[in-house]
């Protein structure tokens, strides 16, 4: 609990049937118990409509013969300001009563009587299931393996003790059970598309409401285990950022990824795998509350200065293969064994600070963005950058067509005379960057992906003037369309590294007036939040809106680019076994919807029937995510037996990136891929 025996933190409330201009308040004190911050904060509502929220710290305590006091300065507020003057609090804790004093210069004091309410600050509700053959991680013996502090308890440590102890009353919406599936014979792991849409039936409090109810915030969180995602063991880990409007709401963990293999040699491989689920598990969940990676602190939007840390905090929120305490080389076991020697299974007092004082709309699930209302520094530039950073699009005049999806390339070249050690992964998530996007004449936006991946990392080696590429989709993100008319806009991105920032230059692309009719008739539905998902997730079968647009968009707009975009997305999901999670009386279950034979051969003639067609898809796709689709589709013309297609659409793109001339890496992808075909 978070508060035990004899302590003074918790809850409060205060409330008047008369009271001007509140009619109710609450107290948050925390000045014991566990982790104890000397922070007060309080929220002042009339009925239902909140009015302020302050924050006051540090507290300072005095013994009184039958009691505390606590007095500190009230430094942040947010709200009616001008009705809450007041720039000191006093708290006096006598027996059972509570006497609150506010303060300030020239003002009368203003006195409150409270009544404590609850150990916790506030109340939040779990939901854990497992697909089937997933064993559900709930818990860890603190004592169970021998790397770990000698001050560490040992206990039986649940998740919900973990939120207990950070200031939360944890209930649960189910029962956490195991889903039945029928879907794990053909295609065992689990793609972005087929969790996007598990996410989006999966929440047994929000899915039995109806669709007009959904979108609301809520304090509840759907944690689901499965086996592996498509991309293999390096991804342990998603949050999901957007489930309709309702922000936050879901998260889901891959057990059998790289948190299932314990190093060669480690003295305790059991306990080191359930710990390692253990602490992907927190860590995603973490990220619902709306908590930032321990180096991403400076990423987002103020809501009070903040001490900016980097990879040596020890916390949830921190990678234990990241973990850093000096400027040393970075070994990702190593560090994993240092990390856990130190940590103490919590969250940091930065973070325990803003899960329990932050006004709620800046922690409760689907309310404020994701990496909104964090500390932020400016971009530390130096003057002898490592990189540089480019960003390019591979077409003439930067033009995109009315309601094409703008892809860009990132490309990170290593501007020194020495080899670099980077992450191989570092362009292909957004977790280290900044992304912005304005258009002219209007104010600038910040790009905010759909889902937050817990991964791996690996490195590779960045020789001298070597470059690495990934593509990234611009046009929409979890905040909304920031492309989504005609115009002028510039894009820039800053990729945050170990100890310096490195910017891009300006990207300026032109958005180019509507062809048709058509294309304004369509725009009307068009931008919408489903089809956004949809491309960004490669398709779903379950976003039934956004599906009957990508439909009508391929009917009405066969010849312009959006229509490859929309064709892409609608059938490439069709080309696998799809697996989808699906609701009843009886509890939900998983199972496969076939492939269709008609989508694979359609996909093909898209690829690659012509060379034309080939050269139009690599344009408006970009060369990267192409050639990622076309290799994902020739796997589906192999196992299905249609070599003779394959091969015909395998020449066809090699020939299209041969006059593009893009570079070797991705060229050679689809070489080698004939080579096996001819043999």
């Amino acid at each position: 609990m978070m508060n035990g025996n004899n302590t003074n933190s918790g809850l409060y409330e205060w409330s008047s049937s008369d009271g001007v201009p509140f009619s109710r308040e609450e107290l948050r004190l925390d000045v014991d118990g566990n982790f104890p911050q000397m922070v007060a904060s309080g929220t002042g509502f009339s009925g239902l409509t909140f009015r302020i929220h302050w924050v006051a710290r540090p507290l300072s305590v005095e013994q009184l013969s039958d009691g505390f006091r606590w007095v500190g300065p009230i430094i942040f507020k947010r709200g009616s300001s001008g009705i809450f003057p007041y720039t000191e609090v006093s708290i006096e804790r006598r027996d059972a009563l509570t006497r609150v004093t506010f303060s300030g210069p020239g003002l009368p004091e203003l006195n409150r009587d409270y009544t404590f309410r609850s150990p916790f600050f506030r109340e939040v509700q779990f939901e854990f299931d497992a697909e089937q053959g997933v064993d559900l991680t709930l818990d860890y013996q603190t004592d169970s393996h021998p790397n770990r502090p000698a001050t560490l308890p040992a206990e039986r440590l649940t998740i919900d003790t973990v939120f207990e102890r950070s200031g939360f009353r944890v209930l649960h919406t189910g029962g956490d059970t195991t889903i039945p599936s029928s879907a794990s014979g053909t295609n065992a792991s689990w793609s972005d598309a087929e969790m996007h849409d598990a996410m989006q039936v999966h929440f047994s409090s929000i899915a039995q409401l109806p669709p007009s109810q959904r979108n609301l915030t809520r304090w509840a969180l759907w944690t689901f285990f499965a086996g592996i995602h498509d991309q293999g063991t390096s991804l342990g880990g998603i949050m999901f950022d957007s489930i309709g409007r309702a922000e936050r709401q879901g998260t889901a963990l891959f057990v059998n990824s790289f948190t299932s293999n314990a190093p060669f040699g480690d003295l305790a491989p059991d306990a080191w795998v359930r710990r390692m689920t253990f602490w992907t598990a927190v860590h995603e969940m973490g990220h619902a509350f709306n908590l930032l990676h321990a180096w991403q602190k400076h990423l987002g939007s103020p809501w009070l200065p903040q001490k900016i840390r980097d990879f040596d905090l020890q916390s949830f929120m921190n990678y234990p293969f990241f973990y850093q305490e000096s400027d040393r080389p970075r070994f990702p076991d190593r560090n994993t064994i240092d990390f856990f020697r130190d940590f103490m299974f919590r969250f940091s007092d930065e973070e325990l600070f803003f899960l329990r004082h932050a006004p709620e709309s800046f922690v409760q699930m689907g309310h404020a963005d994701f990496a909104v209302n964090h500390a932020f520094e400016q971009a530390r530039i130096s003057p002898m950058p490592t990189f540089t950073l480019e960003l390019r699009t591979h077409r003439d005049g930067n033009r995109f067509e009315f309601l094409e999806p703008v892809g860009i390339e990132l490309k990170l070249t290593n501007q020194t005379n020495q080899i670099q050690l980077v992450d191989e992964k570092l362009l292909e998530f957004t977790d280290r960057m900044t992304v912005i996007v304005k258009r002219r004449g209007s104010s600038q936006m910040a790009y905010q992906p759909y889902a937050q991946f817990c991964y791996k990392p690996k490195q590779r080696v960045l020789g001298s003037s070597e470059s690495m590429y990934a593509p990234l989709l611009v046009s929409v993100g979890s905040r909304g369309w920031m492309i989504d008319a005609p115009g002028i806009y510039d894009i820039q991105v800053c990729l945050h590294l170990e100890k310096e920032d490195i910017v891009s230059s300006p990207l300026r692309i032109r958005v180019t007036p509507p062809y048709s009719r058509d294309e304004e008739y369509l725009a009307q539905d068009f931008f919408c939040d489903a089809v956004g998902r949809a491309f960004y997730f490669n398709g779903s079968c379950c976003l039934t809106e956004a599906n009957d647009i990508l439909a009508e968009t391929i009917e009405r707009l066969p010849e312009r680019k959006v229509g490859i975009h929309a064709d892409v997305t609608l059938n490439m999901p069709k080309t696998r076994n799809f697996k989808q999670l699906t609701a009843s009386e009886k509890g939900y279950s998983i199972h496969e919807i076939p492939a269709e034979e008609k989508a694979i051969e359609h996909l093909a003639q898209t690829f690659g029937s012509t060379l034309h067609r080939a050269k139009s898809a690599a344009e408006t796709l970009g060369n990267i995510k192409c050639n990622s689709c076309f290799q994902n589709l020739a796997t589906v013309l192999k196992t299905t037996g249609k070599k003779s297609l394959e091969l015909e659409v395998a020449r066809n793109m090699y020939s299209a990136f041969e006059q593009r001339k893009i570079i070797d890496n991705e060229l050679s992808k689809i070489r080698n891929l004939i080579q096996k075909i001819e043999k």
